[in-house]
């Protein structure tokens, strides 16, 4: 099992439950200072804490981790997991775009994701839609050429959405299974590039419907609730299935995962958890309640 948290800001809840009987309230306070620190952030920490209070009458150390530990697979169970292509049909092309402010690692991304589609079979093509960033180009077709698969430049000074048009047409023709769409790492706050970047996605719905189109966030895991402002940003301009979590083993508080299926119900769908190829895993929900308060707690 992938371990989540370098420093085990959790493992207190069973300490303070295991404690000397300090009464509930004292309990309480220092549930929520854990919650805090590990960054759920405010909002979904208030709700657990109100939930809780509800719940924990008793001073039982393992029904009241019991307790928490079911409020939090409530939440995270109440957001539905997202198939990131459609593997019910060998017709048809799928779409997958991938968005994300610079530095997150979108084009390393990119390549292990189209490993993990390569291993299953499916004939790819990467649109590599970043015209802003001089060395993208060359960093694309090198990762492209060693794996063997297809890779769709535009002709010169092509926008963005003239490259995802000419990517896609060439898919449609040449009878691709998946379209991985490369984009250019975006300042969320840049306006001009994210009306851009909705442009190449009304491109895509051109060419094919919305069930067979995923747009994946990919975020810096150790950038924490900075994730909700960056999501926020993008979903006004597009719409997004789910997030990438890049740099998992380096995380130290990964709370905010929570805040994030509470507050905006976008799954996550693979975490990255190093710089090899076969560094990108699928996110296993199950998992991360148990490590988050099973083994930690």
């Amino acid at each position: 099992m992938f371990s989540f948290f370098k420093n085990n800001v959790l493992a207190g809840i069973k300490r303070i439950f295991k404690s000397e009987d300090a009464g509930l309230n004292s309990y309480f306070s220092q549930i929520e200072e854990l919650l805090l620190s590990a960054d759920f952030g405010v909002k979904t920490t208030e709700k657990i804490m109100n939930i809780l209070k509800t719940k924990i009458v008793t001073n039982n150390p393992d029904a009241n981790i019991a307790i928490v530990r079911g409020v939090l697979e409530d939440i995270i169970n109440s957001v539905e997991d997202v198939n990131d292509i459609d593997e019910t049909s060998d017709t048809g092309l799928n779409v997958v775009m991938l968005v994300g402010i610079n530095g997150v690692g979108k084009t390393t991304t990119i390549a292990k994701l189209a490993k993990i589609y390569k291993d299953k079979g499916k004939k790819i093509i990467v649109g590599a839609a970043d015209t802003f960033r001089a060395a993208a180009d060359e960093q694309i077709e090198q990762w492209c050429k060693k794996l063997g698969i297809d890779v769709e430049f535009g002709e010169v000074k092509s926008t963005p959405a003239a490259v995802v048009f000419k990517t896609l047409e060439r898919a449609e023709k040449e009878c691709y299974d998946v379209a991985i769409i490369d984009t250019a790492g975006r300042l969320h706050n840049n306006e001009n590039l994210m009306e851009e970047l909705a442009k190449m996605y009304r491109n895509v719905l051109r060419f094919v419907e919305k069930q067979h189109v995923k747009v994946f966030l990919v975020v810096d895991g150790s950038t924490g609730q900075n994730v909700f402002n960056q999501l926020e940003k993008f979903k006004a301009f597009i719409d997004i299935d789910a997030l990438i979590v890049t740099k998992a083993d380096g995380i130290a508080k990964s709370g905010f995962i929570i805040g994030l299926y509470d507050q905006y119900k976008i799954p996550v769908k693979y975490l990255g958890t190093g710089e090899g190829i076969n560094d990108l895993i699928p996110f296993d929900k199950n998992d991360f309640i148990k490590e988050l308060v099973c083994v930690y707690a």
